[in-house]
């Protein structure tokens, strides 16, 4: 708490909303009334960014922070994407959880059920050199199958690219994080073969995001 004296104090006259808004200006917190993207690894949450839409019509990226992480915006636009809903949790809590899910059975997807796998799961740095058009509010992604069982409690599952024919075991937490998309959305583009001629650099030098 401040303590002014009380020469430095003068009435207001106006509304709680008006005093309110000047408050918030002097103390630079403004309304953000959406999240429409993101930028950076959620395993690195304080190297992300995002894109805020404010009360004023102003659209600019804004770092990771506290004051973001307690605003209703941040958090339902958290929820709508699950690779993204750790970063409800404080960085002990996601880590927490994550190992808890790995050791329960992958109940959601089964073999044969087909994928569509955003890019970013690969690599975000490696995405981020794509030189993809509108990279970050496009959710561009790469069709897969899944394919058997790895772990004799069906904790961990194989998964197929079909144009690159790579394979990769991924496990349950990554399922949910990355692996639910089972249909094409109107907001997904899927890299298929027309895409990969424009884009040929999708074919190479993929790192594979290390499942837990």
């Amino acid at each position: 708490m401040q303590v002014f004296h009380i020469d430095r104090s003068k009435p207001f006259c106006g509304s709680l909303e008006e005093a309110t808004a000047l408050a918030q200006i002097d103390y630079q917190q403004f309304v953000v009334l959406n999240i429409t993207a993101y930028q950076g690894d959620p395993e690195k949450r304080s190297e992300m960014e995002f894109l805020l839409e404010y009360e004023d019509g102003t659209i600019s990226w804004k770092s990771w922070d506290k004051d973001l992480f307690d605003s209703l915006s941040y958090e339902g636009y958290v929820r709508l994407i699950p690779q993204l809903r750790p970063l409800l949790l404080t960085v002990a809590l996601s880590n927490k959880q994550a190992a808890i899910t790995n050791r329960t059975p992958i109940l959601i997807v089964r073999p044969a059920l087909i994928g569509y796998m955003d890019l970013r799961w690969f690599s975000f740095d490696w995405y981020a050199m794509l030189g993809l058009s509108n990279e970050d509010t496009t959710t561009y992604v790469l069709k897969y199958r899944y394919g058997d069982w790895t772990h004799e409690n069906h904790r961990k599952i194989r998964i197929k690219f079909d144009i690159t024919g790579t394979e990769y075991t991924i496990n349950h937490y990554s399922v949910l994080s990355w692996g639910t998309h089972l249909d094409l959305a109107p907001s997904m583009t899927l890299c298929d073969s027309a895409f990969i001629i424009r884009y040929p650099q999708i074919m190479g030098n993929q790192e594979e995001r290390a499942p837990a």
